[in-house]
This record gives structure tokens, C-alpha cells and sequence, in this order.
């Protein structure tokens, strides 16, 4: 396996009741149906346009998201997003088939579980007031999710050694997509005509 230079990690799981297993199948159908998947996630780490951006943009080799399953699941309430955009202000539709409740959201291709071997201790924070944090260290408690980079050195050799986890691309910095989404508690009228002006807003490229 070749070891990705630069990560986005994000810990899973079971969600709104639904299992991860169901999860996975769901977003496989869902990039065989639009050709890309809609990751939804919340909070404010890894914010689109504060830091995952700022991150893909400080480097020209991929970005590669690494799925991690964690035991603590989530079964609040929320509602399916309706609108997408890359800016907070033009918003678009979100394409017919995508269920994502994310107030964010990462578009990612290649979706697939793997075996393969990989060691977070190789990595460290990449953005934000943590940078250079060993990665391990960051992840701990409740952090469910960083923009990491290899780091010079290893401070924590196969301190997050992975033997099973799932994985996506989200492509070159220029191709990454990261969009803020919206549902109907928000105030979006999926009803209403896009004009020319809202058009740009659904491009996944970014800015």
C-alpha cells in the first residue's frame, strides 16, 4: 500500500440508529448511482471553508479520508439536508438519491473497506491551533475527526496502528468537494427556481 501523505480522519459508526454496515452499503449505491459520495459530518472541526480547504490547499498531493470505526454511536435526531453550497450563501438542490444529515459534508470517490495496515503514529495535525499534535494524542477523548499530514519524525510508532478501516479519495486540492449543507429547519425552499447565479454554487472543485 502506498501510505498517503495527507489525511482527513473521521471516526464512524452507528448513526441514527442506522448500523454501519447499512451506513456503507447506502453510500456504495449511492456513488454507483451519481459516481461520488456524499460524507456528512458535523461540529466544527474541519470546518469546508476554514479548514479542510486551507489544508488541501497547502500541498498538491492528494487528500486521501481514512474511516475509522469507533464503538461510541450516535443516536440523536436530525433531518435530511435538501440544499448544498460552497460558499453559505448560493445554494443548490442536492442530487436525487443522496440522504446525508450532516450540517457539512465531504464529496469522496472510491469508497472501500480495506485490511490493509496503516500506522496513525506516522501522522500529525496539519491546520489549527494543534498543529503538529501527534495524531494519536489528538484523537483521544472526544476529537472524532482532523486534517493530519506524515509527520518529520514519529513520535508514537504504532501507537494507532489500523488493521481494518474504510477509505475514500477526495482528490487534489483543487478537486477536493467539502459543502456546507442545509436542511428544511434552515429555511431552504427546495421548491424554488435556481437562477443563473445560484448555478456555480454546486460545483464540487471549491472556490
Amino acid at each position: 500500500m502506498v501510505v498517503p501523505s495527507r489525511v482527513i480522519v473521521m471516526k464512524v459508526g452507528l448513526h441514527l440508529g442506522e448500523a454501519w454496515d447499512s451506513i456503507l452499503r447506502r453510500k456504495l449505491a449511492e456513488e454507483r448511482d451519481i459516481g461520488v459520495v456524499h460524507w456528512g459530518y458535523g461540529g466544527s472541526v474541519c470546518h469546508p471553508m476554514t479548514q479542510v480547504r486551507s489544508f488541501a490547499a497547502q500541498d498538491l498531493d492528494p487528500v486521501a479520508v481514512l474511516m475509522i470505526r469507533t464503538p461510541s454511536d450516535f443516536f440523536g435526531s436530525t433531518t435530511p439536508a435538501v440544499a448544498e453550497s460552497t460558499n453559505g450563501i448560493h445554494w443548490t438542490p442536492i442530487s436525487s438519491g443522496v440522504v446525508t444529515t450532516g450540517k457539512h459534508a465531504l464529496i469522496v470517490r472510491s469508497l472501500r473497506p480495506t485490511d490493509e495496515q496503516l500506522d496513525l503514529g506516522a501522522y500529525e495535525v496539519a491546520i489549527g491551533s494543534k498543529t503538529g499534535t501527534a495524531l494519536p494524542a489528538y484523537l483521544r477523548g472526544c476529537v472524532d475527526k482532523a486534517c493530519a499530514r506524515v509527520a518529520g519524525h514519529r513520535s508514537a510508532p504504532n501507537r494507532g496502528l489500523l488493521r481494518k478501516w474504510t477509505r475514500a479519495d477526495a482528490g487534489e486540492h483543487r478537486g477536493i468537494g467539502c459543502l456546507t449543507t442545509q436542511n428544511l429547519h434552515r429555511g431552504f425552499d427546495s421548491r424554488r427556481r435556481l437562477s443563473d447565479h445560484d448555478a456555480p454554487g454546486r460545483r464540487l472543485s471549491g472556490p
